[in-house]
């Protein structure tokens, strides 16, 4: 298995799309790439020895739980916090203040309030086809269903939604 990975490093260290190579959590031999490109495509071999080679993007090798999971705790306390600076404009830079490790939105709670009005009145219209529609805009060409046909004023609102507060925030107040 060393063999295979240093056979594979020894190959590959010299090109710019080259990251390392390593093993996952199965003993496979991972080429990690900085891009694709159509060298990785073709020059990297599926196998190796009889190995199995697999090929990710250096962003899964260095990739930490805490850049992908947020504690309901802290997203709570952003909301409470930005509500609070809602009413008292003059306040610090929340994100010194609070030293947290995210962007504050560059909307106000007053704003999550008019997403949360809006997003009750499209549901009026067509129930739980809102949210359905609101996941055909987010997985584009790939989307499940097609409730988007027949309202597609819901549509519309929705997309204008998606533009201005992005999946995240919309996701979240589905799960709510």
């Amino acid at each position: 298995m060393d063999r295979n990975i240093e056979k594979l490093h020894d190959s590959f260290k010299n090109k710019d799309w080259f990251f390392s190579v390593g093993k996952d959590e199965f003993n496979r031999v991972v080429v990690y790439v900085k891009y694709m490109c159509q060298s990785t495509l073709y020059d990297i071999p599926t196998s190796i020895n009889g190995q199995q080679v697999l090929v990710h993007f250096a962003g899964s090798h260095t990739a930490t739980l805490d850049r992908f999971v947020t504690d309901e705790n802290k997203s709570m306390f952003r909301l409470k916090s930005l509500a609070a600076e809602a009413e008292d404009p003059d306040k610090n830079d929340l994100e010194d203040e609070l030293e947290l490790d995210f962007d504050i939105p560059s909307f106000s709670f007053h704003d999550v309030k008019d997403l949360i009005n809006e997003l009750e009145r499209l549901e009026d219209i067509c129930g739980a086809a809102v949210e359905d529609i609101f996941y055909e805009i987010h997985d584009g060409k790939n989307a499940v269903t097609n409730f988007s046909a027949k309202f597609p004023e819901v549509r519309r609102s929705m997309e204008s939604l998606y533009e201005d507060y992005g999946f995240d925030i919309i996701s979240e107040q589905f799960e709510a």
